[in-house]
């Protein structure tokens, strides 16, 4: 009897992020079990930010196994919005029921005692920074307690950029920002610790740039620094940037952390509607928090 061909089950490439947590109250570590417990128990409506050209909000935050799971929206708050028919090359303006609002989602799961996060990267959609400021605001507003929070998700290195970074001949001019670490800027040593404590800096900025025709040193200074940071357990460096040349290629090359990030991509069934699984991409987050506890014990 022949085989009868199953249907293949739609799907879509999902890219799931690493991110640090660097967090205080005023000059205190936070307690990031008790920030994210207290945000957890607030109203799901508290946790929206909206002005008029723009609708953020974060109405699932929830604890589950010792992690804190959430789904965060960004969208137009403009009520109407223009379709275009292209067989028909005609436009029709259609409006929204009060209270509704064009989205693009993103999921998360953070793992308070790691001090990492899993978000999804969604083109358009809220990224990790825009998500601690949303928790950071929320917290404020919400509680006596964290009216002095400051909360900041740093990007986690993938290898490939301290691999791309050794391929460079001449570095023309580089900069870092990092972020207030979880310690305190005593972790650093002490330039950055009197650079840090005494301007009560949340970031600071470094740049350097190297005379015409020469090159920054790839073993000191402040590449050194930046491998330096980038090889700990948990990087606070919030951004970095390189401009240099590689072997004979003409012209200057880029290189940002932003586009290597330690991540994942998978493909995920989709709903009826095409979205991803949620269910799918949480345990896929989930699984890889799990990876890294086994990885440092």
């Amino acid at each position: 009897m022949p085989r009868v061909k199953q249907p293949k089950v739609p799907a879509k490439k999902v890219k799931l992020e690493l991110f640090s947590l660097h967090g205080h109250v005023g000059n205190q570590p936070a307690d990031y079990v008790r920030l994210f417990r207290a945000l957890a128990a607030a109203n799901p409506k508290s946790r929206t930010d909206m002005s008029r050209e723009r609708v953020d909000a974060i109405p699932v935050f929830r604890e589950e196994n010792g992690k804190f799971f959430f789904t965060a929206y960004t969208g137009s708050a403009e009520a109407t919005f223009l379709v275009l028919d292209l067989e028909a090359s005609t436009e029709e303006e259609r409006g929204l029921e009060r209270g509704k609002v064009v989205v693009r989602k993103t999921l998360g799961v953070i793992d308070s005692a790691r001090r990492e996060a899993v978000i999804q990267f969604v083109h358009h959609g809220l990224r990790a920074h825009h998500i601690a400021q949303l928790l950071e605001k929320f917290a404020r507003a919400l509680y006596p307690d964290f009216s002095e929070l400051s909360l900041e998700f740093t990007p986690v290195p993938g290898a490939s950029f301290l691999q791309e970074l050794e391929e460079f001949n001449r570095i023309q001019s580089a900069s870092v920002r990092i972020a207030r670490p979880n310690y305190d800027w005593e972790e650093y040593g002490q330039t950055l610790e009197t650079l840090g404590q005494d301007s009560g800096a949340r970031n600071l900025e470094v740049a350097a740039v190297a005379n015409r025709n020469s090159t920054l040193s790839k073993q000191s200074g402040l590449i050194g620094l930046m491998k330096d940071l980038l090889q700990k357990g948990r990087s606070s460096i919030k951004g970095a940037w390189v401009m240099g040349q590689k072997g004979n290629r003409e012209g200057l090359i880029s290189l940002n952390l932003n586009k290597h990030i330690e991540a994942v991509t998978v493909e995920v069934p989709t709903s009826p509607t095409g979205q991803p699984l949620e269910t799918e991409v949480r345990d896929i987050a989930a699984r890889m928090l799990n990876d890294r506890n086994e990885q440092a014990q």
